[in-house]
């Protein structure tokens, strides 16, 4: 099954508003078709690290719309069942903003994981140690 890129154009409108002080952050949802990591999210970044703001994820959009099932084994039936696996989809959009030099070609960049929980993140952290990446490839 091959999946198409999303081609992400940042309306001019939305770069020109980014120097506005009234602007607190830049906020993404975390269910997509693409992971965070790649190059087509670079525009936003850049953009919010010169303007100093925090790019932000919240979960919500997780098998809505155009993004796929939110599981690998398709679509929960309660809510409760859906809010628990949550974290999984933010493991994998940090695992890629890692692996794919995100934080390395913008140092000064913030990034917000709302309601993603943390406790998976010392165990994330140390097999990304432990797993030479390909950064930039």
């Amino acid at each position: 099954m091959s999946i198409m890129p999303i081609r992400l154009r940042l309306p001019k409108r939305l770069i020109a508003w980014l120097h506005i002080q009234i602007m607190i952050q830049v906020i993404m949802c975390s269910g997509l078709r693409q992971l965070f990591g790649q190059r087509c999210f670079h525009p936003i970044y850049e953009a919010a690290e010169r303007n100093g703001l925090p790019v932000a994820v919240h979960p919500g959009t997780e098998g809505r719309g155009i993004a796929g099932a939110p599981t690998p084994s398709g679509y929960p039936t309660t809510y409760l069942e859906w809010h628990n696996i949550l974290p999984t989809n933010y493991m994998a959009h940090v695992n890629s903003l890692v692996c794919e030099g995100v934080f390395e070609k913008f140092p000064r960049l913030k990034f917000v994981a709302i309601e993603g929980g943390i406790a998976w993140l010392h165990g994330r952290d140390q097999e990304i140690l432990r797993c030479p990446c390909t950064v930039g490839s």
